[in-house]
């Protein structure tokens, strides 16, 4: 569709702003003459602009005095993020808290240490898990303070070690703590134990093991070597003497057998005493008969 001159062409020709040649919507590109564009609108001589407060010269539209949050000689351009909401002419001005710059455009990075940065270049202090002058890096993930690169760190989280604090601490260190250089457990319980409460009280022993200190082998023939934190465990086959498997079932058969033999043989004994007894008896009645 061909619109004419001052007209913009959608579903139909729409009429342009006042003053305004050639136009998208609710901009003017290029106002006709006499007419000075400011943000997008065509200003004659005598019409100030909204944003500015006091005219250099009445016959002209350049600006002396912008209202507040515009500048330029036009007050054509928006303060960026300033304190108190003004800047100057040039734009200029102090920053609001979280962010930096001439213009206060930058935004401090989320790593700066409460959300505040030098309000001219950024710099500022990290909060843990950040690095560099801006602390735009992120440190690995175990690293709670790193400079420089993301595996040079200074502290590791709880439970961790080595230049990058990807190395776990062993689970027999007190407290999962270790030396964030050597490894070494800072505090530690008995050697057995595979994971510790206290220097004395051990939370899971290593296999074949039980009590308090993991000092207490499991019974010879628990299934997989394995027993619970009293030593009770399932026996291996052959073994039937449960919770502690230390006997097998042939002794257990032997043991039974010897018993049932004693008893058969004090048995028989009784027996022949009291027959014994009964001949006796009989003999002293027939002599007195």
């Amino acid at each position: 569709m061909s619109c004419p001159e001052g007209y913009i062409a959608a579903r139909k020709c729409i009429k342009c702003e006042d003053n305004c040649k050639r136009c998208g919507y609710s901009y003017c590109y290029e106002c006709y003459e006499g007419f000075t564009r400011i943000n997008g609108k065509c200003y004659d001589s005598l019409t100030a602009p909204d944003t500015c407060a006091t005219l250099r010269q009445p016959d002209t539209l350049v600006c002396d005095v912008c209202k507040d949050g515009w500048y330029g000689s036009y007050c054509q351009a928006q303060c960026g993020n300033c304190l108190h909401g003004k800047c100057t002419n040039s734009g200029y001005c102090p920053c609001l808290k979280g962010y930096y710059g001439s213009h206060c455009t930058g935004k401090c990075s989320v790593g700066c240490s409460d959300g505040e940065c030098d309000g001219d270049n950024g710099d500022c202090s990290c909060r843990d898990g950040y690095f560099n002058r801006q602390c735009t890096g992120t440190c690995n993930s175990n690293c709670l303070q790193c400079e420089g690169a993301s595996y040079n760190c200074n502290v590791c989280k709880p439970g961790y070690w080595g230049r990058d604090c990807s190395s776990p601490c062993r689970p027999s260190c007190l407290n999962g703590e270790c030396d964030k250089d050597t490894g070494q457990c800072n505090e530690t319980c008995s050697p057995l134990c595979l994971e510790c409460e206290s220097p004395t009280v051990c939370a899971r022993c290593f296999r074949g093991y039980y009590g308090v200190s993991c000092n207490r082998t499991c019974g010879p023939a628990c299934l997989h070597n394995t027993c619970d934190s009293g030593g009770r465990c399932a026996c291996v086959p052959g073994y039937n003497d449960e919770p502690y498997c230390d006997k097998s079932t042939a002794e257990s058969t032997s043991t039974s057998s010897t018993a049932l033999m004693i008893i058969s043989v004090i048995a028989l004994v009784l027996a022949v005493a009291a027959l014994t007894a009964a001949v006796i008896v009989k003999c002293v009645q027939c002599r007195y008969a």
